[in-house]
This record gives structure tokens, C-alpha cells and sequence, in this order.
């Protein structure tokens, strides 16, 4: 479950239906990303542009409302990098992705380099879908013993639910309404 902006994933638990209005890419390097690296005029004192033109892995909202777990994202025009020298990431529409990263973090100052640290160093940019995705998923609880069950049945004292995820840590809020069992067995006793 994500957020960018004012748009955020929904998860109905009555009917386990998700609305994703969220999406995000990684980007590690691997060998299906083609970065290219801008020629010398922009390459700047501290850092060097490069730019993968596969763009993001879904269809973005026009406006681009996005964020990035490592960079700082540039909302100003494609000439805005040129002629800079901060760590930045710039998304031209669904089609090319900039990255700026300061030299003395790289091995070498040219794709392989880049590459190489980004497999290292691994960047997710998430941002609102043009189009947003419904689908029904299976929600599932495990129980302080370590059983799963699809149906958390509250207890009483302390109940205590957690989230997690590989990437980011969703938020979590809920309530569950305990009725202590000794009060709920008094109310049957006749004296």
C-alpha cells in the first residue's frame, strides 16, 4: 500500500479488493536496463547524467507525481539538468528516466561505472498510475504461534498486529473491539 501526492492504494478487507493507484520501478543495474551516458557538455565539475530510455514499467499520470527513495526529483524541464550539479532523477513522461549522480561515487565515470552502483545501490521510484488497477487479492494473518489464518479473531489483553514489506513499510490502523470475557460471564450469573 502506497501514496504519492493526494492518491493512495485502497484495500477493501471486507471484499479483498485492491485499488492500486500506485506503482513503482527499481532500478539495479541489471542487464536489461540500457543506460546511455550524456557526451561531455553534460557532464558537470561534480557529477555525470546518464539516462535510460525504458522508461518506468507502467504508465505514469500526466502531471508526474512521484518519489524516489534515494534522489531528489526534479520537477523543472529536461534542461534543467544540463545545468546542474545535485544528485537528481528526472522523469520525461513514461518514456526516459535521468539520473545525475556525483562522480566520486562511481568507479569509473561512464555506464559501467554507473551500473556497477546501482547494483550496489539500487534506487525505486514510485508515482501515481494514469490509469488505476483493480484486482482482488488474498489477505492472509499470521497468528503469534506462526499459523495462518485469513480471519484475525480478537483476544483478550493486548492484541498486537503488525505490517511489513521488502521495500517500504506500509501503515497499518485498525481497531478491534475486546469485550473481557470474565465481565461478559458476571452479566449471566444469577445471584
Amino acid at each position: 500500500m502506497c501514496s504519492v501526492g493526494d492518491a493512495k492504494d485502497e484495500l477493501n478487507l471486507i471484499t479483498s479488493e485492491l485499488t492500486q493507484r500506485i506503482d513503482k520501478t527499481v532500478f539495479d543495474g541489471s542487464i536489461d536496463e540500457s543506460w546511455g551516458q550524456f557526451d561531455n557538455t553534460a557532464i558537470q565539475e561534480k557529477t555525470c547524467l546518464f539516462a535510460y530510455y525504458g522508461g518506468l514499467s507502467s504508465s505514469p499520470t500526466q502531471n508526474l507525481e512521484m518519489i524516489c527513495d534515494k534522489f531528489i526529483i526534479s520537477k523543472d524541464g529536461y534542461s534543467s539538468l544540463l545545468n546542474t550539479d545535485e544528485e537528481t532523477v528526472h522523469v520525461y513522461t513514461d518514456r526516459a528516466v535521468y539520473c545525475r549522480v556525483l562522480k566520486s561515487k562511481l568507479s569509473t565515470q561512464n555506464v559501467d561505472g554507473f551500473k556497477e552502483w546501482i547494483s550496489q545501490n539500487p534506487f525505486t521510484i514510485q508515482y501515481q498510475l494514469a490509469n488505476p488497477v483493480v484486482k482482488t487479492v488474498e489477505l492472509t494473518a499470521t497468528d503469534q504461534d506462526g499459523n495462518t489464518t485469513s480471519i484475525i479473531r480478537p483476544i483478550e489483553g493486548t492484541m498486537h498486529l503488525s505490517t511489513s514489506s521488502d521495500t517500504i513499510k506500509p501503515t497499518f490502523t485498525g481497531e478491534v473491539p475486546v469485550e473481557a470475557i470474565e465481565q461478559n460471564l458476571a452479566s449471566f450469573i444469577v445471584g
